[in-house]
């Protein structure tokens, strides 16, 4: 218990100058909040406020998508990573060799580089990253990129295999699903595969899922007449049928935040089943489309940060269609991408969804856009000081390229009407004197970009103010930056940006909930950059999933940041 209570104070921030401060650091609380009575809310907006606590931006909207650019002329794109900011490609068909090939974008999918061959493989269907390695499945072997997919090595034999269709990362165990045998494999080492155990009747495993509980599940097809899904509690030493046996093939799984795991089928006709107690009853969702739009096969499913699902589709007419559900499978609403077949989808760390497809009409890869313009304003936040006198406006953002205007209304009644005047400020500058004795303030974003690649990311917004009296000055720290990690929940690493123009050294620590120290990041004189953090000790054991505290230490300032880490 002291050591819960002792939390309090490492991670309250100490301020020389701010007596009193409104702070907003989060705004996936979603819109509609008038006064500011949840300090995720706020009053109204066009900005993404869901994609990440801790981070605002432009809105990707899911009916605004772009053609990629050509990814050096492959037929169908099978998986899609992000790794360091770069989007990989696990393709077939590369043109001039034939085979399959695993390529990157480093721009956002606008033009993109192979890398070097792996093997004879005549196709790649899966892709994971684990400790900066790329791991890649093909037909009938793993292979495994340590300079982020330039070259590639074959890892150790998985007997018997002819494809590999899923991999994934449950603790330090890779895990391959298989076929034609229906089997997964395991490696703690990728020097050595040990096949797990019977799957009865299974010919193909197309997806493997690794739930916040550890539990694992496996999907695909018994016989090629049924589809299927085991589960494992006990990381694959042994495997229960769950008795799923919707159409022909499941092809692919997902968790959502809330533990509802989504399956995907499809052959005869494309359907999404959901599961609210661990897989052992499913109910299917509503109707993918409706007439020659309606889905055939779900070839792929995703959760974004804001908890859409996102499904990617072989629609009746022959055109891939991808679909979303904002209200966990009631309703579907799709749009067409040109080609016939949507493989794979992905949500990147900047909030796009790319798919990739196969190669018919267009490029076999389209993207969602960033909206060039949005607005977000406040909840209306009551300073409860009639008298009140305000200091210093302060916010934290990475502009990439972009604008933003931010102004402040201030009134002495709640209800701001009529609206006051709104005054443009800038950043770390004092509110004008004609925002004080009013004790009810809100701010206004208005944010501008000429690209549809980029969003400025804004972090956090603060106020100063103080019960009368002179206003309050500027805080002599506040060039000081510790910004939220990102992504954040994360599973496998996170990364933070640090600010500092000073020649003071400083130190970042992860904290636990309790206070406790787990792991110092850096210590000295590092003026400015970012640091990774993998849900580590200090000794480099992975943390069980929770709530952790990231805190920068400059002399007497202290600043903390919640990360929450999911685990794998």
């Amino acid at each position: 218990m002291n050591g819960c209570f002792l939390l309090i104070l490492l991670f309250l921030p100490i301020f020389s100058v701010y007596p009193l401060e409104w702070v907003q650091t989060d705004w996936s609380g979603g819109g509609g909040e008038f006064y500011w009575g949840d300090s995720t809310k706020y009053y109204s907006s066009t900005l993404n406020g869901w994609r990440n606590p801790g981070i605002l931006t432009l809105d990707t909207p899911s009916d605004k998508w772009e053609v990629m650019g050509d990814p050096d002329g492959a037929k169908n794109i099978w998986v899609l990573l992000e790794f360091v900011g770069n989007i990989y490609a696990g393709v077939d068909n590369y043109p001039t060799t034939g085979t399959g090939r695993v390529l990157f974008s480093n721009d956002n999918g606008h033009n993109w580089t192979a890398g070097g061959a792996l093997g004879s493989s005549n196709f790649v269907h899966a892709l994971l990253e684990y400790n900066d390695v790329i791991y890649a499945g093909t037909d009938g072997n793993v292979y495994k990129s340590s300079d982020a997919g330039t070259t590639w090595t074959q890892t150790g034999s998985l007997s018997g295999v002819t494809r590999v269709d899923a991999l994934a990362l449950r603790n330090d165990t890779i895990f391959a699903g298989t076929g034609t045998g229906g089997d997964v494999f395991k490696s703690g080492n990728c020097m050595n595969w040990t096949n797990t155990g019977e799957l009865t009747d299974a010919t193909i495993i197309w997806d493997l899922l690794v739930g916040f509980d550890g539990t694992m599940y496996a999907a695909g097809t018994k016989n090629n007449t049924s589809s299927c899904i085991f589960r494992s509690t006990d990381g694959g030493g042994t495997w229960v049928d769950l008795g799923f046996s919707h159409d022909v093939v499941c092809y692919a799984l997902a968790q959502a935040a809330d533990s509802t795991i989504y399956a995907g089928i499809g052959v005869d006709s494309g359907y999404v089943y959901k599961s609210t107690d661990g897989g052992d009853t499913w109910i299917v969702t509503s109707d993918l489309g409706s007439g020659l739009s309606k889905a055939n096969i779900v070839y792929s499913i995703i959760i974004a940060d804001d908890g859409s699902i996102y499904a990617g589709t072989l629609a009746g007419t022959g055109a891939g269609r991808v679909f979303k559900s904002k209200d966990g499978g009631n309703s579907w609403s799709g749009i067409s991408l040109g080609n016939a077949h949507i493989y794979s989808l992905l949500q990147s760390d900047e909030g796009f969804i790319y798919a990739g497809q196969d190669r018919i009409m267009t490029n076999p890869i389209s993207r969602t856009a960033y909206d060039s313009t949005g607005y977000l304003n406040s909840s209306v936040y009551d300073t409860e000081i009639d008298t009140v006198k305000y200091g210093i406006i302060h916010w934290d953002a990475d502009l990439h390229g972009c604008n933003i205007t931010v102004g402040v209304q201030a009134d002495t009644s709640n209800w701001f009407w009529p609206e006051p005047e709104t005054i443009e400020v800038m950043n770390n500058t004092q509110l004008p004197e004609a925002l004080n004795d009013k004790r009810y303030v809100r701010y206004i974003f208005e944010v501008y970009s000429s690209s549809a690649d980029s969003s400025p990311v804004i972090d956090e917004i603060s106020i100063g103010y103080s019960p009368g009296g002179s206003g309050i000055g500027v805080d002599e720290f506040s060039d000081i930056y510790l910004y939220t990690p990102v992504p954040n929940p994360f599973t496998h690493s996170t990364t933070i940006r640090y600010i500092n123009p000073r020649s003071e050294p400083l130190s970042i620590d992860v904290y636990d909930i309790c206070g406790r120290l787990i792991r110092n990041l850096i210590n000295g004189f590092d003026r400015e950059g970012c640091i990774k953090w993998k849900g580590q000790d200090k000794l480099g054991r992975r943390l069980p999933p929770g709530v952790y505290f990231v805190r920068l230490d400059i002399e007497e300032r202290s600043i903390g940041k919640k990360v929450i880490f999911l685990g794998q």
